[in-house]
């Protein structure tokens, strides 16, 4: 399964190692979830990953970093069409829907599901970590 993951998916399981965020991250290290991204969401992992607000080791960032790299796939991602980049609340999410379109991904995983209305997803399923959990093992 492709998916692209939200930069809040990373940093719920980042602070929360049992939470369903953590569940996504485990199934991409197994192999099971392949996780699609370009360089402009690579750059904005490492950047919120390593806020001081969040506290969290260097070393911990780079082995996640470096583990999604090895996992995942980088994509050469078109930009959204102008009438579906304006329905976004904030232009720095087109990154993550632009990616999930243009590599034709199962899904974008985001926490933060208003910043993603469905006028701008054309279609692209937008699901929390936890309905991706639940809808991954129902299909298995």
């Amino acid at each position: 399964m492709r998916v692209v993951l939200d930069t809040n998916v990373l940093v719920q399981a980042s602070l929360a190692p049992f939470g369903p965020a953590n569940g996504i991250i485990a199934l991409i290290f197994t192999g099971q979830v392949r996780p699609l991204f370009d360089e402009r969401i690579l750059a904005e992992y490492e950047e919120v990953l390593t806020r001081p607000l969040f506290a969290l080791r260097s070393q911990v960032v780079e082995r996640l970093l470096r583990q999604l790299r090895l996992a995942g796939e980088l994509v050469m991602a078109h930009p959204l069409p102008r009438n579906q980049a304006r329905h976004l609340p904030d232009a720095t999410d087109a990154a993550f829907l632009e990616v999930a379109i243009s590599a034709k991904a199962h899904a974008l995983i985001s926490s933060n599901l208003r910043h993603f209305p469905s006028a701008a997803c054309a279609g692209m399923s937008v699901v929390p970590p936890i309905t991706f959990l639940q809808t991954h093992v129902r299909l298995k």
